[in-house]
């Protein structure tokens, strides 16, 4: 809109524009006809000339109408905003992408440090902080526990709460549960929403391994904070992730992240410091950062000195906030 109201209008001449991507997969496509309803014209900016014009079977694709378009575009991390380049992760826009990349930075997300408040968080069973969070963790623990109708035991307690899509590395998540469920001691918690197979999947492993497996298919505000707060461990084993909060959260509430390195999760979780990182997407490596997880949880030591460096950590958004007050910046 922009570009084509600076080419009929003065007043529009000198507006700059920044064009922020969450997730590059959500891009928008619509028919030719979008352009009549949105009052465009199809030969008159470059962007929308070329993607109207191309071989795309007839589609006009907003995603790449922005990238395009806009004077600066960014991503929701660092890491993201490499990785869309690629091939791999461009969800086919690479192309348009590597020709503003010049114009492409990545900031990452912040957190809403009074929302995300375990010293403050009346959904909990018990408040803590940084300063003394052994207590606060462990009674938490039990009251997710008892919520989820598992047994009230010292294992370690696995918790993941997210959309249910394949996005989400559910894949490898389940192959490699499946593998160890029977052969070691250990709980999780799952909550969230999304395909069905999944939902149906994590059902059924709930209703085979009940005092191991607990499945809370919907969401849940007030559950979704106890898993933060009683989780020992937080599964985000992400085939992508343009930022990801649920580790900044887990972190916050003392839940020790497994996550894969891309994107956001990259940028935010440090291996053996204040989480625990995988890099291939498959099972087998899913199998031993869970194997890590479950000798670490053995170390208490060390398991407690990971948990504290991840609440120590500052994912407010005074740091991103700054970030794209720089970015505004070059607009002018």
């Amino acid at each position: 809109f922009i570009d084509e109201y600076s080419l009929k209008y003065d007043n529009f001449k000198n507006i700059k524009s920044l064009y922020t991507i969450h997730n590059l997969a959500n891009q928008g496509v619509a028919g030719l006809d979008i352009l009549d309803y949105a009052g465009l014209d199809k030969d008159l900016s470059p962007a929308v000339m070329e993607d109207y014009h191309d071989q795309d079977g007839g589609k006009i694709n907003a995603m790449k109408l922005g990238i395009l378009s806009a004077d600066y575009i960014n991503t929701v991390s660092p890491s993201y905003a490499k990785e869309i380049l690629t091939k791999e992760y461009g969800a086919h826009l690479e192309e348009y992408l590597n020709r503003r990349k010049k114009h492409l930075v990545g900031i990452l997300n912040g957190l809403d440090f009074k929302l995300f408040d375990p010293a403050k968080d009346k959904n909990i069973g018990q408040n803590y902080s940084v300063k003394d969070f052994l207590k606060g963790k462990e009674s938490n623990k039990q009251v997710l526990q008892k919520v989820s109708q598992l047994p009230v035991r010292d294992v370690p307690v696995f918790g993941l709460v997210s959309r249910l899509v394949a996005q989400k590395g559910l894949d490898i998540l389940l192959e490699a549960l499946e593998e160890r469920i029977t052969q070691f001691d250990f709980q999780i918690i799952i909550l969230g929403t999304g395909q069905k197979y999944f939902e149906d999947h994590f059902r059924s492993l709930a209703q085979k391994y009940p005092e191991k497996f607990a499945a809370h298919i919907g969401f849940s505000l007030p559950l979704a904070q106890k898993v933060y707060a009683g989780a020992d461990f937080f599964l985000m084993p992400s085939r992508f992730e343009p930022c990801g909060l649920g580790q900044m959260i887990a972190m916050r509430y003392g839940a020790i992240p497994v996550v894969r390195a891309t994107g956001g999760l990259k940028d935010t979780v440090v291996d053996n410091k204040t989480g625990l990182v995988f890099k291939a997407y498959n099972k087998q490596e899913m199998g031993k950062v869970l194997d890590r997880s479950l000798t670490l949880y053995k170390n208490k030591a060390k398991f407690v000195k990971i948990l504290k460096a991840g609440m120590e950590q500052d994912f407010s958004w005074d740091k991103s906030a700054k970030e794209y007050l720089k970015l505004y910046n070059k607009l002018k």
